[in-house]
């Protein structure tokens, strides 16, 4: 059982490619709480969640191909059998991130986190829509606590560091910039010139971006495979 559920996770943290400059969509498929059926034993439960890796499956096909109704209609049956679905109610914020409806986004990134607080994703995304709408002290938060989760997190370092400069710490910016290189060289390019050791924040990336291992300029949106 232990081993099916890393199986899961591991799966669950597939991050796909950037939609763009704006939402880290999880590609995370079949990464979900345990399905809960009352009464049932272990055969209807090995049933239930059989059933539900396959409209996960099927949902991230229709989100990834475009067909957010559709998705948006199989990840809500998923719910009705595990309400506390983390990848089902990612996506579902994914969803709604990228379509600009940044208040369903926002609940349903909470509610993924509620399953799972340290549902790095989630984390990420939930960061992006806080910088977007204000709450950047929520949002340092939550990077940070996400880089406790997964230090080696190159985009959340990146996207701290701009954060902290935003905010007037610049060399804590400095610090995490320099982090963010050190862990992924590639995301020097991404870093204005200039911005290392500059007395003056510069904007941070966030207001477009999205979870898990993404460029930091704010990542897209990706459902969970």
């Amino acid at each position: 059982m232990a081993a099916a559920a890393r199986h899961r996770e591991n799966w669950a943290l597939r991050v796909g490619a950037l939609l763009g400059a704006a939402v880290l969509l999880l590609t995370v498929g079949c990464a979900k709480s345990p399905a809960t059926t009352p009464g049932a034993g272990a055969s209807g439960s090995t049933g239930a969640s059989a059933d539900i890796d396959a409209m996960l499956t099927s949902a991230l096909a229709d989100q990834v191909a475009g067909r957010a109704d559709a998705a948006i209609v199989t990840y809500q049956k998923v719910l009705k059998q595990d309400a506390s679905n983390k990848v089902a109610l990612y996506n579902l914020g994914v969803i709604d991130h990228t379509a600009g409806r940044a208040a369903n986004a926002e609940k349903n990134y909470r509610a993924a986190l509620v399953s799972d607080p340290n549902f790095s994703p989630a984390l990420f995304n939930l960061a992006i829509l806080r910088t977007a709408n204000g709450g950047q002290a929520e949002a340092l938060t939550l990077y940070r606590h996400l880089i406790s989760v997964d230090p080696n997190n190159a985009s959340a370092h990146l996207n701290l560091g701009f954060l902290l400069k935003q905010t007037g710490d610049s060399a804590g910016g400095d610090t995490e910039l320099r982090q963010a290189v050190q862990l992924d060289p590639n995301l020097a390019s991404r870093i204005p010139a200039g911005t290392l050791g500059s007395a003056t924040p510069t904007r941070a990336p966030g207001a477009t971006g999205a979870s898990g291992a993404t460029a930091a300029t704010g990542a897209a949106a990706t459902p969970a495979r």
